[in-house]
């Protein structure tokens, strides 16, 4: 039960989260303060910008990790 507790609560966290970087990115890109992944954007031409700030995340916490 505990562990369902826990995960409920970091569910809800990620989802907060992206919803957040969904607005800022969102408001960034209005006001035109965009700016290049890392120089990942022509690399995947595919993905959407949030897209790519997920998998840069990603990439990061696997670092971090020691991957």
């Amino acid at each position: 039960m505990m562990v369902n507790v826990l995960a409920s609560v970091l569910g809800f966290q990620r989802d907060t989260i992206s919803e957040n970087t969904s607005q800022g990115v969102a408001v960034a890109e209005t006001s035109g303060k965009t700016r290049e992944l890392c120089g990942l954007e022509p690399l995947f031409p595919a993905l959407s910008r949030l897209e790519l700030l997920e998998f840069v995340r990603v990439l990061a916490c696997f670092r971090w990790l020691g991957g």
